[in-house]
């Protein structure tokens, strides 16, 4: 029985020997061994491990691997708010090459805010949280929005040597889809025609509008974390230390500090998290 055990793999291997250990206790009426109190951080650890991996493959320029790294950590992670940090990073990491991938995940992150138990209960730091994340999530919106309206303005100019006097103009003439001409929030995108030509009749040579929040670089370079420590025992709870841009002497951040305009969330072993109401930073500890 045992060697077909392992032929299961790890995790039935882990299954088995946790269900082993446990008849071991009944049998000779042992005390119950207390759980390893870092335990609280394994799926943190989990994401940063694959997170680093991921950063790691992206510097190389091995993009593929990359997204795909992130597909699997995604898909392994199970609770908030690290499998919504998961999601946000893998649509912002394929927001160019993948916009309806993308697209589909900002729009899962808005529902799952509203939905998710998580951010329908009382967690520690559930409202923060869930703030940050719909402001990142409605920014990648527009983004890929405002995408797809200059991606139609050029082509609308290719075929009539100007541009339209209004993107609603746009969109009844199907150069892009109406919903796509709001934003997140569903107002208007910011559209001004310009550069007018009377050539006989009034033209529209050049435009302003459409600003949008650029995404977040995968791997955070500034602020620089580099390192942490453990704070206390009980509650058991990380600090880390922080090189702050225009700074020369590093600081001390622990959970719920303001640091140049960013909430701590959390800091982990091997990783610290910083929002406020448009970003979520995923800080990697130094090599």
């Amino acid at each position: 029985m045992l060697s077909r055990a392992l032929k299961l793999g790890l995790v039935g291997s882990l299954v088995v020997l946790t269900l082993a250990r446990s008849f071991a206790a009944d049998a000779t009426n042992t005390v119950a061994v207390l759980p390893n109190p870092e335990a609280i951080f394994d799926e943190a650890n989990g994401f940063f491990t694959q997170y680093k991996q991921a950063a790691c493959q992206l510097r190389e320029r091995r993009t593929v691997e990359a997204t795909l790294t992130m597909e699997l950590l995604a898909r392994s992670l199970k609770h908030s708010p690290w499998l919504e940090i998961a999601l946000l990073k893998q649509s912002e990491m394929v927001e160019l090459s993948n916009e309806r991938f993308a697209m589909d995940n900002y729009e899962l992150l808005l529902q799952r805010i509203q939905n998710a138990p998580y951010f329908q209960g009382h967690a520690d730091k559930a409202r923060l949280f869930g703030v940050a994340l719909q402001g990142a999530a409605q920014n990648g919106i527009n983004r890929v929005r405002a995408r797809r309206i200059r991606d139609a303005l050029d082509r609308y100019f290719v075929r009539y040597h100007e541009y339209p006097e209004s993107l609603a103009k746009l969109a009844i003439l199907g150069y892009v889809e109406m919903e796509n001409i709001h934003t997140a929030t569903e107002k208007p995108f910011r559209y001004i025609p310009t550069g007018q030509q009377f050539s006989p009749f009034l033209s529209y040579k050049r435009y302003e509008g459409l600003e949008t929040t650029a995404s977040e670089p995968f791997l955070v370079t500034s602020p620089h974390l580099e390192g942490t420590t453990r704070a206390s025992d009980e509650p058991l709870k990380y600090a880390g230390l922080m090189r702050l841009p225009r700074q020369r002497e590093s600081v001390r951040i622990v959970e719920d500090q303001n640091v140049s305009g960013f909430v701590v969330l959390t800091v982990v072993p091997n990783g610290a998290i910083l929002c406020n109401d448009q970003r979520i930073l995923v800080l990697l500890t130094a090599d």
